[in-house]
């Protein structure tokens, strides 16, 4: 597979290519049951995170495990259609992973059968690296991440988002620890209520986007579902309400928040992190309009660049920051 060439920003002067981005992580067929309605559609965080990014336009390769069955198959076909690239040696597992997605009261539960087996991640030109959810949790994700973001430069930027699955984490202080220091290597951390609470049981969440922004990241992102989002740059805080919208399941919100906020980052948008503090009401809107959009329809089914742009010139005319740096002026 292909990666698409790029969109491109106009600034009025001379067009920038976007960012190539690598999302390193998981790819699952999520087996969805609700009542007698039983569905298998392609997902996994970090492969919808990437399907995000190619359906905008944005460069991006996928580094996974799949195998040569009919599912992988499926999933090679889904992320053909987004121009999301993988390599050859994504083909290594023995089975393709699945997880069975109970729907109840628009509230997925997860049950999986994993197999993440994989060589060493390959960095080639891409200066985002996007990774997390349980590839980054579990053997041998965590040693090759490691070994991967040990070898960065310090231009390349480097976004997180844990995704806790608690039935298939480590001992919690193990866990932790392993979260903190990937926390420690990167510029954008985002994370749910719902990882929050199981990270930092006695901590609220603005202790939590505190405790997280001491590491280091330059933007922290909280997600709260119908509550909006929290987000935390240096010692400054913003808290943006949900868009409103005709709920049909919550499958794959986050992970087109974090696609919203990498998509901002890779059309290098007047340098988002450089700006980030002044930006927060505008990166906050964006991301959470994005995802309102998943959540109208059946499972990780994430914006197209059309509806993206259409949603951009709902309020193109603000005089928010939004103006100058939302994906509306990607062509």
């Amino acid at each position: 597979m292909r990666p698409s060439e790029g969109a491109t920003i106009d600034r009025g002067d001379k067009a920038q290519p976007s960012a190539a981005v690598l999302v390193v992580g998981e790819s699952i067929i999520d087996q969805i049951v609700d009542g007698e309605r039983r569905v298998e559609v392609v997902g996994g965080s970090p492969l919808n995170v990437a399907v995000g990014l190619g359906r905008c336009h944005i460069p991006v390769r996928l580094h996974s495990a799949i195998a040569q069955d009919a599912r992988g198959q499926k999933i090679v076909r889904h992320l053909q259609e987004a121009s999301v690239a993988m390599d050859d040696s994504a083909l290594s597992a023995s089975r393709t992973s699945t997880a069975r997605v109970d729907v109840l009261d628009a509230q997925p539960g997860y049950t999986f059968a994993l197999d993440f087996a994989g060589g060493p991640i390959r960095h080639g030109s891409e200066e985002i690296i996007h990774f997390g959810s349980i590839y980054a949790f579990t053997e041998p994700g965590t040693t090759h991440l490691q070994s991967l973001l040990g070898q960065l430069s310090p231009e390349t930027i480097i976004t997180f988002d844990p995704n806790i699955r608690p039935a298939l984490m480590g001992p919690h202080p193990q866990t932790v620890s392993l979260f903190e220091s990937y926390c420690a290597l990167a510029d954008v951390v985002k994370l749910s209520d719902e990882d929050a609470r199981w990270l930092y049981p006695n901590d609220d969440e603005r202790a939590v986007l505190d405790r997280i922004t001491a590491f280091g990241p330059r933007l922290v992102a909280l997600t709260r579902g119908s509550r909006g989002a929290g987000l935390a740059a240096g010692n400054h805080r913003h808290d943006e309400a949900a868009v409103s919208a005709q709920l049909v399941d919550t499958v794959g919100a986050g992970d087109t928040f974090m696609a919203a906020l990498l998509i901002l980052l890779a059309s290098r948008n007047d340098h988002v992190l450089d700006r980030v503090v002044d930006l927060l009401p505008s990166i906050a809107r964006f991301a959470t309009s994005m995802a309102a959009i998943t959540v109208r329809r059946r499972g990780a089914d994430l914006p197209l660049f059309e509806e993206i742009v259409e949603l951009c010139e709902k309020w193109v005319q603000d005089t928010t920051p939004a103006a100058t740096m939302s994906p509306h002026r990607l062509t």
